[in-house]
């Protein structure tokens, strides 16, 4: 099973909300599911995943460590979505844009 958690939109539909209208109300959301099956650069997966998510992460944990498999991108068919696959070239680019664009949490 591999995790997913990202912002989808204020507006956006989130089956396992809490809410009584099921919006996702802007709040972080995610969950466990497993990936269905993968093709060249893809992998597919059933997370509940919605407007805003894509970018997030779709990562298992190793040893107590979360490690990073796949990067939401949209959704595919009624029944899975779709991410993009980490391989050396996608870490080699998100690699670079870290080193080029340091985020301000981390570097004060």
């Amino acid at each position: 099973n591999m995790w997913n958690f990202g912002y989808p939109g204020q507006s956006q539909t989130c089956s396992a909300s809490p809410r009584g209208d099921k919006k996702c109300g802007g709040s972080m959301y995610g969950m466990e599911a497993k990936i269905t099956r993968t093709e060249v650069p893809y992998l597919f997966f059933k997370h509940d995943v919605t407007g805003g998510h894509s970018g997030s992460g779709i990562y298992d944990y190793n040893g107590g460590n979360r490690q990073l498999v796949g990067i939401v991108k949209s959704d595919y068919t009624a029944v899975e979505n779709r991410g993009i696959k980490i391989n050396s070239l996608v870490f080699d680019f998100i690699d670079a844009v870290r080193d080029e664009q340091p985020s301000a949490f981390c570097h004060p």
